[in-house]
């Protein structure tokens, strides 16, 4: 193909030209996405995992047949659990005797910033809301059923991180901890369903007369690292 009269050589410069170019535009695109991804990661592994206020919900529903033994229905208690490690929960629960003594309301090991205990009757919708303790990085829950074993009544969720940027030219990448969802079903004999998703924000309590099954739960206590 040539282009009409004398301007083939011009012709075929300014296509060469436009190739070259594409191909910069294409690598640059490359390298970017790259360096947002490497950018967005050591955002997220420098997170400053600090507190805040109104940060987890729990819903947690209870079966009318609620810790079912000697053929009848029994409330029990659920302990939600903010730790900065994984180990120090699964080393909790895998201890008998210290995880009753921490159920009863004693000090937790170390590792365990705070351990939130409830009564949950049977039959109901309970809507918890904590706050998060500066420098917890997981939440998670022990439900006391009776003649389980804790390792069986028991979840661990991370808490989620979100990563915002800012700037256009030179962007700059940002992490925080994001409000967390705790969704729990509560059985007969053990833990039906146990679902965590990140919030942008707690939202408001659902009106009381579109839960006809809502219910206060009772606060037992609160206990954590001096």
């Amino acid at each position: 193909m040539t282009a009409p009269g004398g301007c083939s050589k011009v012709y075929w410069a300014m296509m060469k030209n436009k190739a070259i170019w594409s191909a910069i535009g294409c690598l640059l695109l490359s390298l970017s996405g790259c360096t947002s991804d490497a950018a967005k990661q050591q955002a997220r592994s420098s997170v400053s995992w600090r507190y805040g206020s109104q940060a987890i919900l729990v819903n947690a529903q209870t079966a009318p047949d609620l810790n079912s033994y000697d053929g009848e229905s029994h409330s029990l208690v659920l302990a939600v659990v903010q730790t900065r490690s994984p180990d120090a929960f699964y080393q909790l629960i895998q201890t008998p005797e210290l995880a009753g003594l921490v159920l009863q309301g004693g000090r937790p090991p170390d590792g365990i910033l705070q351990v939130s205990r409830y009564a949950l009757e049977p039959g109901h919708a309970f809507r918890l809301v904590l706050d998060r303790l500066q420098e917890a990085r997981q939440v998670g829950f022990i439900a006391a059923f009776y003649g389980l074993p804790l390792t069986q009544t028991s979840r661990l969720f991370d808490i989620p991180v979100s990563v915002t940027r800012s700037g256009i030219l030179f962007p700059d990448w940002q992490a925080a901890p994001s409000p967390l969802a705790l969704d729990l079903k509560l059985g007969n004999s053990g833990i039906g369903e146990a679902e965590s998703h990140p919030l942008e924000r707690i939202p408001a309590a659902p009106d009381p007369a579109s839960a006809p099954t809502a219910a206060t739960p009772i606060r037992l206590s609160d206990s954590g690292e001096p």
